[in-house]
């Protein structure tokens, strides 16, 4: 027992001891270990952020940076680059469809960096992607980019291709989009009409402000072809407004430049600089060659017309100093001819000869690209788009033509039945539906004769007074609308009734047939010729004004007079007097047209035929019978 006492004694003052040393130890390393990790986190940063860089993302967190990356990717082209690097090393995470998103990144930066055949490659290996998006965007983007470069005739090649997918999309932002770039394409054509049908296409219900910028800069771009700055100055300015807020300068900008080359051809040169001068700094800040040389050149311009030279010289050595890719440039022209002006202005004639011979070239490479252009406008003509939607409505139509024949199907099969029980009621009744229906096709048939007859000259085929005065009163009131030049020609025949005295009605006949031959060759559609009196024919001549038409009446009376020889006749007989006015001498109004060309036509007719007139405003009183603008306005008719 005592020894078990003594053993147990010592053993318990042992553990203790023991526990203590341990306690001890265990407080050293720990003091060690801290101090160490302090010491590796102080002396190897790097480890920390190579075990970031493996962090897998989730697939939410890399359609943010693809979104990001889409929102920033022409405005802030730095961070996009970065988002598209930082992606590209974990290229194995990505799914199909943001590889894809990646892809076109990619392309789209490239473009914008320099690269134009990286991104071109890119988006063609795009359209054979298995997502029908995908196909779409890229297809649209190659577009875009054959148009940037003046390859029109690539261009038209994809824009058969791209509608036929686009009418396979439900998405209509994706189908707005290619929409937009197509009015784009047309826009460079000078085709505004048609670029304005496809923006109608779009729905921009759910568009962004970036999207309703794009839209409206397309917009603007076919209004101003249509009807210039100043008509559609709120629209266009609104159009900036609307850019600027969006953040996208880029726009707004190239939007500013579209103004500016349209003033300079209106030769409004100090508004030119007050559209571009303001916005200089910001867009050298903004980095893109196409626009800055826009920007230079256009200044260069306006101030050489304002005679400041030092200035004009000092922004067309900055437009020539900008790099370009492309061999055309829109401003090149503008550039050259100004610097040959210049130098020459300034004495320096080498100088001016040189750039001569520059612009000249540039000329050339112009009329090259003018060409093809005309070539894409011509194999567009007959747009595939048209073809696509003409095959939709026959589809709907057969579709409807079937079910209507199924019905008519059941229906006959009822009277089939009844038939068997009175076959005499049922061939009565048949012969009389017939009947009553041959009588309704007879009267239509003799109401749509009557009608032809009333509108139309029976010898000529031309569209009487009457109808011709329908139609122009339309033409009449779409100019106005649109403020486009539109002609009105009186074209009557010089002693018409001796004509007939002296040669027989039958040989007036063929004169009148022989002078609409000559008169269809100055109008391109039915509506826009008429014969209006037993002698007498009126023509409409769409975007000429009254002096233009002159010189049209001119040559009207050239080759009627050859008629002579044609005929056979003495003494040149045929000959035509011509009143001419237009819609701004005559104020828009369907009446004043008409009674302005006949007073002009009195008036070639009192100086004894065989002449031209046009319409002054001498001729008429009807300015006194207006009271001033600022008050009520009635006018005596």
């Amino acid at each position: 027992m005592n020894i078990y006492r003594s053993a147990n004694k010592h053993g318990t003052c042992n553990n203790i001891s023991a526990c203590f040393l341990g306690a001890l130890v265990i407080f050293l390393l720990s003091v060690l270990y801290s101090t160490h990790s302090i010491a590796s986190e102080q002396t190897f940063p790097i480890a920390t952020t190579e075990k970031q860089s493996t962090h897998i993302l989730t697939h939410t967190e890399i359609d943010n940076l693809l979104a990001q990356a889409l929102k920033v990717k022409s405005s802030n082209k730095a961070e996009s680059a970065r988002i598209i690097a930082q992606l590209e090393t974990i290229h194995s995470q990505l799914n199909y469809r943001q590889q894809g998103e990646l892809t076109y990144l990619s392309a789209y930066n490239a473009y914008l960096m320099g690269d134009r055949h990286k991104s071109v490659a890119l988006h063609k290996t795009m359209q054979s992607s298995k997502l029908i998006n995908q196909r779409v965007r890229a297809s649209s983007t190659l577009l875009n980019l054959y148009l940037i470069e003046q390859n029109y005739i690539e261009g038209a090649k994809i824009i058969p291709l791209l509608l036929q997918e686009t009418e396979n999309l439900s998405d209509t932002n994706t189908k707005g989009d290619v929409y937009e770039v197509i009015a784009y394409y047309y826009n460079d054509l000078n085709q505004p009409k048609t670029a304005l049908t496809f923006l109608a296409l779009v729905n921009t219900e759910n568009y962004s402000a970036r999207d309703h910028c794009y839209h409206y800069s397309h917009s603007t771009d076919a209004k101003l072809q249509l009807s210039g700055y100043l008509a559609q100055q709120n629209y266009i300015d609104n159009t900036i407004e609307v850019c600027e807020q969006a953040g996208e300068h880029l726009s707004a900008n190239i939007t500013r430049t579209d103004i500016a080359k349209h003033l300079l051809e209106q030769q409004k040169y100090q508004l030119a600089l007050d559209v571009l001068q303001p916005k200089l700094s910001h867009v050298e800040a903004i980095d893109y060659n196409n626009l800055l040389l826009s920007f230079y050149s256009y200044i260069a311009t306006a101030y050489f017309h304002i005679n400041d030279f030092n200035q004009s010289l000092k922004f067309a050595q900055k437009a020539e100093a900008v790099p370009m890719t492309v061999k055309y440039h829109n401003a090149y022209i503008d550039l050259y001819s100004t610097l040959s002006a210049l130098h020459n202005k300034l004495g320096d004639d080498d100088k001016a000869l040189e750039y001569l011979h520059i612009y000249q070239e540039k000329l050339a490479v112009s009329l090259d690209v003018e060409q093809q252009k005309q070539l894409a406008s011509t194999q567009t003509e007959h747009d595939v788009y048209g073809t696509y939607r003409y095959r939709d409505r026959l589809a709907k139509q057969k579709q409807l033509a079937e079910q209507k024949h199924n019905d008519a199907f059941s229906k006959m099969l009822g009277y089939i039945n009844k038939f068997e029980q009175g076959r005499i009621l049922f061939a009565v009744q048949i012969f009389g539906i017939l009947l009553l229906g041959a009588g309704i096709l007879y009267i239509r048939h003799i109401q749509i004769s009557e009608n032809n007859k009333n509108r139309h000259d029976p010898l000529t085929k031309l569209f009487n007074r009457n109808r011709f005065i329908d139609l122009t009163a339309t033409t009449v009131y779409q100019h106005k609308k649109w403020q486009i030049d539109l002609s009105y020609l009186v074209v009557n025949i010089d002693n018409f009734r001796a004509f007939n005295q002296q040669y027989n009605c039958a040989k007036g006949d063929q004169l009148l047939l022989l002078i609409t031959q000559v008169l269809r060759n100055y109008v391109n559609k039915d509506e826009h010729i008429a014969r209006t009196g037993s002698d007498e024919f009126s023509l409409l001549l769409p975007k000429y004004n009254a002096k233009q038409a002159v010189k049209i009446a001119e040559n009207i009376q050239i080759e009627i007079a050859k008629l002579n020889n044609e005929m056979q006749l003495e003494d040149n007989v045929v000959n035509v007097s011509i009143g001419i006015t237009d819609v701004e001498l005559s104020e828009y109004s369907l009446k004043y047209l008409l009674s302005d060309s006949s007073k002009a036509l009195r008036k070639a007719k009192a100086g004894g035929g065989n002449k031209s007139c046009c319409f002054e405003a001498a001729m008429t009183d009807r300015d006194k019978y207006k009271v001033d603008e600022n008050e009520l306005k009635y006018i005596f008719e």
